[in-house]
């Protein structure tokens, strides 16, 4: 099965979004949440993916391989959480023998699910959305759609840290960069193993083990956790000036009367900044997330 993936931040306030496209037959999965239930980071894109990826590899259909297509974001998909996250999602599934994730050149990664985003922008053309969960119904009239929530996000950067103890080294000796990686691999038959490729030349993997020794500590472990730790344990406060903005709004009269209660309950946070959400979803970006 081949599945294309597509991160944004749609044009309205506080939602995000990332769908999933099974290839062939253009079936659109999308999950939105807004900026208190996630942030823009690869946390947030390796739950996605595993959801997406237990819904498709059902006991009755056996696929054995599925091979995802996404952008080069190195905040988002080509990153050592997201990788790690897929060798624990195939632990979960005895069918499924591999798992590729196939990342497209930079500036050239246009796929045939993106005029899905020009439908759903016609349907907007004739309602007029003022809260997330709007855009959720919206989005659910032309595709399936998943509402996020903050408890759903899995904390993939304290299970590498606590369990990985190598991610940097192949079993050759040589550094991984991350930056440059083209396609990566995991394998039901190597569990704690990762496969990284700079080219797709199904010759030319570099195998990581995870669990080598190194100057770092990691715990060893046989199976993958079966509860991983919540990356938020209440919904996430937004800053005073955005809270500000948004009441302004509602003042107003800009945004109707029915919908001030959603941002009157918006909490905030002296010590949060007004600025755009980060990382940003930018095919260019060089943050690895490897702190």
């Amino acid at each position: 099965m081949h599945i294309g993936q597509r991160g944004v931040l749609l044009k309205k306030p506080m939602l995000l979004q990332l769908n999933f496209d099974s290839l062939g037959d253009i079936k659109v999965a999308y999950h939105l949440w807004d900026e208190t239930l996630g942030k823009m980071g690869s946390c947030e894109i390796a739950i996605c993916s595993m959801k997406n990826i237990m819904s498709v590899c059902s006991p009755s259909n056996e696929i054995k391989e599925v091979t995802y297509y996404s952008d080069t974001s190195g905040g988002q998909n080509r990153n050592q959480y997201v990788a790690t996250s897929f060798l624990c999602t195939l632990s979960r599934i005895p069918s499924l023998k591999k798992l590729n994730h196939k990342f497209l050149q930079s500036r050239h990664s246009n796929m045939e699910y993106d005029s899905v985003h020009s439908t759903i922008e016609t349907a907007n053309k004739k309602t007029s959305v003022y809260v997330p969960s709007q855009w959720c119904r919206l989005v659910s009239l032309a595709r399936r759609s998943n509402h996020l929530k903050y408890y759903h996000v899995l904390n993939w950067k304290a299970l590498v840290n606590k369990h990985c103890s190598n991610l940097q080294r192949s079993t050759a000796g040589e550094k991984i960069n991350w930056l440059n990686v083209h396609l990566i691999q995991v394998r039901q038959s190597t569990p704690k193993s990762l496969f990284v490729n700079y080219s797709f030349n199904e010759a030319s993997f570099i195998e990581i083990d995870i669990q080598a020794k190194s100057t770092r500590q990691g715990t060893k472990m046989g199976n993958w956790p079966e509860q991983l730790e919540k990356c938020y344990a209440k919904k996430i406060l937004i800053s005073i000036q955005k809270k500000t903005d948004l009441m302004q709004l509602c003042t107003k009269g800009i945004i109707p009367e029915e919908f001030h209660h959603f941002f009157k309950a918006l909490q905030v946070d002296k010590q949060v900044k007004d600025k755009f959400p980060e990382p940003v979803l930018d095919e260019d970006s060089t943050d690895t997330n490897t702190e």
